[in-house]
């Protein structure tokens, strides 16, 4: 079963501080590398599931559709710097991808699930949970999940920053 963090970020909720060590050996800071753009955070179970390869090729794919909407994103598993090498290269990410994450400190700051140690798995490993962030570093949306499927996908993310802006121009 699952490990559940009563804690839940919700809309309009400041995305808590956390910081990365990102594949190709760079350190980067949760919210602050995203502020002043909309930002995708992408917490995925690791390499050996292919539907979260499939949703990092998807955001790599839509990468100049993302950054023509001011979308930055950011991806990260318990996956060794090894491992996130080779997600990488199959993925074609074209964002950092951060590896080795403490799953209990990332339960603990965000409420994302995760699973503990298990005989089939060698180590604990996050289950999916995605963040949409304003520009000013607060929650837009966020899904957890407690199982193998749940995710945000790309196009659903362009649509809701879309009409978050018109929103915004329209309230100034």
């Amino acid at each position: 079963m699952p490990k559940v963090n009563t804690l839940t970020l919700d809309t309009g909720d400041m995305f808590p501080h956390l910081e990365f060590d990102i594949f190709q050996g760079d350190r980067i800071s949760i919210p602050e590398y995203l502020k002043g753009s909309w930002g995708v955070v992408l917490f995925y179970r690791g390499d050996w599931w292919p539907y979260w390869i499939a949703q990092l090729a998807a955001f790599s794919r839509a990468g100049e559709k993302l950054e023509a909407e001011g979308i930055k994103v950011v991806a990260g598993s318990v996956d060794s710097n090894e491992i996130v090498a080779k997600t990488v290269e199959k993925t074609k990410a074209n964002f950092p991808v951060a590896y080795d994450l403490d799953p209990v400190l990332i339960s603990e700051k965000t409420g994302a699930m995760y699973q503990p140690d298990k005989g089939d798995k060698p180590r604990p490993f996050l289950h999916s949970t995605n963040f949409l962030l304003s520009p000013d570093g607060k929650v837009n949306i966020s899904l957890y999940s407690s199982g193998p499927l749940g995710k945000l996908v790309w196009q659903d993310i362009i649509q809701a920053v879309q009409f978050r802006k018109k929103k915004m121009a329209s309230e100034k």
